[in-house]
């Protein structure tokens, strides 16, 4: 008999847009997860926000879309069946793990994945200003959980040591990627796809307008570059196109004339975002602080160099397999520094097959086989 899996994402919709609003990382591991879950012989629905003009039902029946935050949840016909027919539950953030514990109290089997801790945040950035509503919730509401997935070792420690969270209840993981949407193609090819010359640099950041993710530390890092390298480029994808705060950005970009030196890929789809990241001499992943770092993978996979901040689970990966580019000092006066030696060669990044970290080992059904299994 197949197993009955529930998946609960109250923060966002997997198929919003990613890199709008709060849509990101974590909407594509939902997205991934109730993929393998309905083709590995379990029976998955998937709880999640109502957002409007979502088309992801039409791919997937077993999906119900709710406005949590009304009462009459409790009367909905398909969202008590559901309830009464979970033998696994898998909450997704903090206000999943509320919302689960709320409705979901007698479920046999209980997962959490935090995707992002309040606490982590200011281990990482100590100048973080903490929400302590929300870090008091999230202790709260993790203690009725079986499994508490983490995905780097400093968030394991924060969990025993902040959240009082017992170490047999943690579960190490990863997010992972899909290697029929990232894999290599020649830099000519994917550069003709884009529209970029191939005798031009450029610099790729992918992630959402979020302080923590240091967009502006990617701009400030292409303000000293540009001294050196008048036509540097930086391409950005995500990152809010049209929205107020893009646009303030984008005046400030104008007065210190940078206008020129800056691509808006905006939200793009995985296939055009692959050929990105093929086009690209580099991708910068200058984080304040990060759980794990999906980009960087997607960039491996992509066999892109990358140079990224020591936080979050990828940067430890990297850290024990000696690759890319990790910066300590978070700064755009580091990330220039080291920039400018990687164009002018003067830094070694192993390219070699044999030595990189085996990147079929974080392809999504291997992640979520170790996991659940």
């Amino acid at each position: 008999m197949k197993k009955k899996v529930t998946i609960v994402s109250i923060h966002s919709c997997p198929n919003e847009k990613i890199g709008l609003g709060n849509a990101g990382g974590l909407n594509m591991y939902v997205k991934n997860l109730h993929s393998y879950l309905l083709s590995n012989k379990f029976e998955s629905n998937l709880i999640t926000r109502n957002h409007g003009n979502c088309d992801f039902d039409k791919y997937s029946s077993k999906v119900l879309h709710i406005d949590s935050k009304k009462s009459f949840i409790e009367k909905d016909k398909i969202f008590n069946r559901i309830k009464s027919n979970t033998d696994i539950l898998i909450s997704n953030y903090w206000t999943s793990a509320v919302f689960s514990n709320h409705h979901f109290k007698s479920v046999n089997k209980k997962y959490h994945i935090p995707h992002t801790l309040e606490y982590l945040k200011k281990k990482h950035f100590p100048k973080y200003e903490m929400d302590f509503t929300r870090y008091e919730l999230e202790k709260k509401s993790m203690k009725n959980f079986d499994k508490i997935i983490c995905f780097s070792s400093l968030e394991k420690k924060v969990l025993i040591e902040n959240y009082n969270i017992l170490p047999p209840k943690i579960l190490s993981s990863s997010p992972g990627f899909d290697s029929n949407l990232f894999f290599k193609i020649s830099k000519e090819k994917s550069r003709e796809k884009i529209n970029l010359h191939i005798k031009d640099k450029l610099i790729l950041f992918v992630g959402r307008l979020d302080f923590l993710k240091g967009l502006d530390i990617a701009i400030n890092t292409i303000v000293i570059i540009k001294k050196f390298h008048p036509n540097i480029k930086l391409g950005i994808v995500g990152g809010d196109y049209g929205s107020e705060a893009q646009k303030i950005i984008e005046k400030d970009l104008n007065k210190n004339n940078l206008t020129d030196n800056i691509i808006w890929f905006g939200s793009i789809d995985h296939q055009k975002l692959n050929y990105i990241y093929n086009a690209s001499n580099i991708v910068i992943i200058p984080s304040r602080s990060e759980s794990f770092g999906m980009v960087a993978l997607e960039a491996l996979a992509s066999k892109t160099p990358f140079i990224i901040s020591n936080v979050g689970g990828m940067a430890e990966i990297i850290q024990s397999n000696k690759k890319c580019i990790l910066v300590d000092k978070i700064t755009p006066e580091t990330f220039a520094e080291l920039l400018l030696k990687f164009f002018e060669n003067k830094l070694k990044i192993n390219k070699d097959e044999e030595s990189r970290i085996n990147i079929q080992d974080y392809n999504w059904d291997k992640i979520f086989d170790r996991m659940l299994n």
